[in-house]
């Protein structure tokens, strides 16, 4: 049984009736992700919201209050799963929701190549190339994950206003995502606008050898040609979990990382602001190299909100992202 308070009684009784078409039943399985329930769960949860809806039009007794309550067990729950207009099913929302540039959750059928921006900006389907895919045997939250495996496995999205994440010391973004390494990697790019010599923008690169020195960086240039950077600050992550990582500039132009919570680097160059590229954005890719062997899941990046401005630890994701 999932163990969550219940509702104020307002809130299911009476409840309003909908019928649970398909639309509504993404829409519900979404919040159920949010909260973390697993596959399994989430099936029966959505299977009983229309056994309970589909004998309640045909007449059947008792209340539906009792119902739900009987079948799905949480008072919470069933007043999710079969009113979520009425109430949010307690899926936080994202107060700077309006500056997120993209925003991926992984979310698919197995070996799908299908791959959404969820975010405002609505970039669209991303272009893949290689073997990227998405993949149900891994993933942090949700049912899949994106694989990549070293063979040219990436994913584009056409130059955009959005990649250029700052152009003056003031100008702040964030940048998170989830990581499960595969092994180790020698200059393994995760994800950047940075395609070739000339058009260097920015990007973040993994590289983990026998001895590491450092098991990620942010790089970003001001010219397109010379690169700055920024390194993790943690000797390795281990290969076959997932990591937490982010990376903020404030209005300041201090740029810092975290890994898993902890904080990991930071530099406050004399200038801060990017080339403005006119390449493409690329998961998987950069400098024209590929070579990641991981899964990413939940990326975010949001430009002109610094979200984390401080040199200490801070709270690592439970859930999936908002997406209001």
């Amino acid at each position: 049984m999932i163990d969550l308070p219940p509702p104020p009684k307002f809130l299911i009784d009476p409840p309003r009736i909908i019928r649970p078409d398909e639309g509504l039943m993404e829409a519900t399985d979404r919040r159920m992700k949010l909260l973390g329930l697993d596959r399994a769960v989430r099936r029966v949860m959505l299977s009983e919201t229309r056994n309970v809806v589909a004998d309640l039009e045909a007449g059947k007794k008792p209340v539906l209050r009792d119902v739900i309550v009987r079948r799905i067990g949480n008072p919470l729950l069933a007043s999710m799963l079969v009113n979520p207009f009425v109430y949010g099913g307690g899926v936080a929302t994202d107060p700077s929701i309006a500056n997120v540039v993209l925003l991926l959750g992984f979310e698919g059928a197995n070996n799908s190549t299908t791959l959404t921006d969820e975010s405002p900006a609505a970039h669209g389907s991303g272009t893949v190339n290689g073997d990227a895919h998405i993949d149900t045997a891994q993933f942090k939250f949700g049912s899949s994950s994106g694989k990549f495996d070293t063979s040219g496995d990436y994913w584009s999205w056409a130059d955009s206003n959005d990649w250029r994440l700052s152009t003056a010391n003031s100008d702040t973004f964030t940048i998170e995502f989830w990581i499960r390494p595969n092994g180790t990697a020698s200059n393994a790019s995760v994800m950047g606008q940075a395609a070739g010599f000339g058009s260097w923008a920015w990007y973040i690169d993994r590289t983990e050898t026998g001895t590491p020195t450092y098991a990620m960086t942010f790089n970003w240039s001001v010219n397109g040609t010379v690169l700055q950077t920024l390194n993790l600050g943690v000797v390795g992550l281990t290969s076959g979990a997932w990591h937490y990582i982010a990376i903020s500039k404030n209005s300041s132009g201090k740029i810092r990382s975290w890994y898993n919570g902890n904080f990991g680097n930071s530099v406050t160059p004399a200038d801060s602001s990017m080339f403005n590229s006119t390449a493409a954005f690329e998961l998987g890719r950069a400098l024209a190299t590929t070579g990641l062997n991981a899964w990413l899941d939940e990326v975010r990046i949001t430009k002109g909100v610094c979200r984390y401005d401080t040199d200490g630890s801070i709270s690592v994701p439970t859930a999936a992202f908002p997406r209001s």
